[in-house]
């Protein structure tokens, strides 16, 4: 307005214009009133100095209308007196606490910018009733949709859930609105417009409008990064003489092996394809006696062919043994970061998922009373199993302040099964010993790394949410029997090896409040570095791409331009 002449000095930083508004008004003693949605009437009402003793009522107001310069109306029926001090008070915050005072209403009637102020009996406004509608900006009620992870809903509280049903008794604020009617009010809500249509009494609308004010509220936008550091470092050290059977795995140690001589010469067959042989039947045991029985570390064959007549024992050999100098030394080190984020609106549950879905099966034997034996596979109850990077993240900014409070539950799964041909996947075999039947079935096992936390952090702040260290060491000696227990000649008969693993989580979180354009923008301009910093073709031919593409693209408008003139003046 004209009148407000007040000198104002703030320095506000990444604030939104509403709330500036709303700062200057605070600091200048004027008021803010909405005309419409596109118009805003910024005014300071004068303030006034009154004292009265017993005086009419109708007096007291025709002077408030003085005054102020507002238009009241006084209804026949509005009598009483009145005694009041005044000073410096809003004359608008003096009308409404002198009407209330004396069991009256006022009634605000607004034409444009220009504002009636009624003054009425409640009584009378029970037959006054007033249709206003309310349409909300903001608020709307709850979406009907799916979350993604079912999981993730489950440990978060069913937070993100499928709303069913009537929409409107999912909208607490059309409950609490509803509540706030008079007896003979009413109120509905159209979902297409998300628009509020009350019937009701002129006071009763005016808190109802208050209410929506207040609560309707542009939300804050809330960027929520998250980032996974897992390193791992593997150091292996081996060093000795180690006595090994290529043929077998893990430590052999010495092995002895026993042979089938010929029976011709009466010499030990150390060829490796000899036999146990019985001069009459030919031979019973061909190859090498490991394969037919024995006993580990020595192993002198099947000890029950041992009376079986004119069988030779043979004699022991080392010839399926090695001598190995090992002096092995490997350090393996990896690091792995993930650094997914989401923009979400305040007080908006948000869910990313990276990955793929990986189905398995059920299978099912059944046999009937001929021995038939039916095969089936249907998709498993607990099917599909989601593997990669899931964050569901629901922030709230508190009002007033810089500070976020947020639910985050980042989750990170894959598949570790190994027994199975499908990578991933282990298999389990059964059989039914009725009917001799086997069968096996592969089913997925899942590794995952889970935290589930609330915290409070402040804009742009950094926390850790979680971490994880794990740390295994291992230590392998061998030798040969008294041997290697001869001082310093018996290291020669040693072999020793020390693995070490440590591996190491770290889960970060840092929201940032979007309160402006500059922010947003500044948000982009990250991002669209970060992308052309691992885009191939950005590092070797820059923006030649886009300025091409978009070249083509105007030749190609220009073209249709060109064609339509054409076919105008044909």
């Amino acid at each position: 307005d004209p009148q407000v002449e007040e000198l104002v000095t703030l320095s506000l930083e990444a604030i939104g214009w509403r709330e500036a508004l709303d700062v200057i008004a605070r600091e200048t003693n004027c008021v803010i009133i909405e005309v419409s949605d596109r118009l805003i009437r910024f005014m300071q009402p004068p303030s006034i100095n009154i004292e009265f003793q017993d005086a009419d009522l109708a007096v007291v107001l025709d002077l408030l209308a003085k005054q102020s310069g507002a238009n009241i109306v006084i209804a026949d029926d509005v009598e009483g007196k009145v005694s009041l001090t005044l000073r410096d008070v809003p004359w608008r915050d003096a009308l409404e606490t002198i009407v209330k005072t004396t069991g009256y209403v006022v009634v605000s009637e607004r034409r444009g910018i220009s504002e009636i102020l009624r003054i009425v009996s409640p009584n009378n406004l029970e037959q006054q009733l007033e249709t206003r509608i309310f349409r909300l900006r903001y608020i709307r009620p709850p979406e009907q949709y799916i979350a993604i992870i079912s999981d993730i809903e489950k440990q978060a509280g069913n937070v993100a859930r499928d709303v069913s049903g009537d929409p409107e008794s999912e909208f607490t604020l059309l409950r609490a609105l509803r509540k706030a009617l008079s007896a003979g009010g009413d109120m509905d809500f159209d979902v297409k417009t998300n628009s509020l249509i009350v019937k009701d009494i002129a006071p009763r609308l005016d808190e109802i409008e208050a209410i929506i004010r207040e609560i309707d509220v542009e939300p804050a936008l809330v960027q929520i990064e998250v980032k996974f550091i897992s390193t791992t470092s593997d150091d292996i050290l081996e060093a000795g003489l180690k006595l090994d059977d290529p043929n077998t795995p893990g430590r052999d140690g010495l092995r002895l092996i026993a042979r089938g001589s010929s029976p011709l010469s009466g010499f030990p067959d150390l060829s490796g394809t000899g036999s146990i042989v019985d001069p009459l039947t030919g031979p019973v045991y061909p190859g090498s006696l490991v394969a037919n029985g024995g006993t580990w570390p020595f192993d002198i064959g099947n000890m029950q062919s041992i009376g079986v007549p004119y069988q030779a024992l043979g004699v022991l050999d080392f010839s399926q043994t090695q001598l190995l100098l090992s002096m092995v030394k490997d350090d393996e080190n990896s690091k792995i970061i993930q650094q997914p984020f989401l923009t979400t609106l305040d007080n908006y549950p948000s869910t990313i998922f990276v990955g793929e879905e990986v189905p398995f099966a059920v299978q099912s034997v059944q046999q009937d009373q001929n021995g038939n034996v039916t095969v089936s596979i249907d998709e498993n109850d607990r099917s599909p199993v989601n593997v990669g990077f899931t964050l569901y993240v629901s922030p709230h900014v508190i009002p007033g302040t810089d500070m976020i409070y947020m639910n985050v539950i980042p989750k990170v799964s894959t598949l570790v099964g190994n027994t199975s041909d499908i990578p991933g996947f282990d298999r389990f075999r059964f059989s039914d010993p009725g009917s001799g039947t086997s069968a096996f079935i592969d089913l997925p096992r899942e590794s995952s790394q889970t935290v589930v936390t609330y915290l409070r952090v402040r804009d742009g702040q950094t926390a850790v949410i979680g971490g994880l260290h794990t740390e295994r060491r291992i230590e392998i000696e061998s030798g040969l029997p008294f041997l290697s227990s001869i001082p310093y000649l018996g290291e020669l008969f040693k072999w020793r090896r020390r693995q070490s693993n440590v591996e190491h989580l770290l889960i970060l979180v840092t929201p940032r409040i979007i309160k402006s354009s500059d922010v947003s923008d500044e948000i982009y301009q990250q991002a669209l570095k970060e992308a052309e910093r691992w885009d191939y073709f950005h590092g070797k031919y820059g923006d030649e791409d886009e300025s091409s593409e978009q070249g083509n693209g105007d030749d190609e408008v220009g073209s249709s331009s060109e064609s339509a003139g054409e076919s105008g003046q044909g």
